[in-house]
C-alpha cells in the first residue's frame, strides 16, 4: 500500500504490486508467459471501485519492452452501446 491519493477526482487507496502476465489474457486477448507485469490500482476509499490502473511490462509477443498501459474507469453502472466497425 502506498499513500493514498486523488484520481478520477476522489480519495483512492493507492496500491502496487506484481501480477503474471497470463493473469491478464482476458483483458489483453492473449499474454506470453512468466512475465511480470508491474501493476497500480487506485480504488475509491468511498465505494471501492478501481478508478485507475496502470500496468507497466511487456504483456504480448508484439510490444517493446517497457510499455505502459493506463486504464482510466468512469461512468459506472452507465449504459452503453458498442458497435461494430464498418
Amino acid at each position: 500500500k502506498l499513500s493514498d491519493e486523488q484520481a478520477s477526482g476522489v480519495i483512492c487507496y493507492h496500491l502496487s504490486g506484481i501480477i503474471d502476465s497470463e493473469k491478464l489474457s482476458p483483458i489483453t486477448g492473449s499474454s506470453i508467459k512468466g512475465t511480470a507485469i508491474k501493476v497500480e490500482l487506485w480504488i475509491s476509499k468511498d465505494d471501492f471501485l478501481a478508478r485507475n490502473i496502470k500496468l507497466t511490462g511487456k504483456i504480448t509477443d508484439n510490444e517493446s519492452l517497457g510499455i505502459v498501459r493506463t486504464l482510466i474507469l468512469s461512468k459506472f453502472d452507465e449504459t452503453i452501446i458498442i458497435e461494430l466497425p464498418k
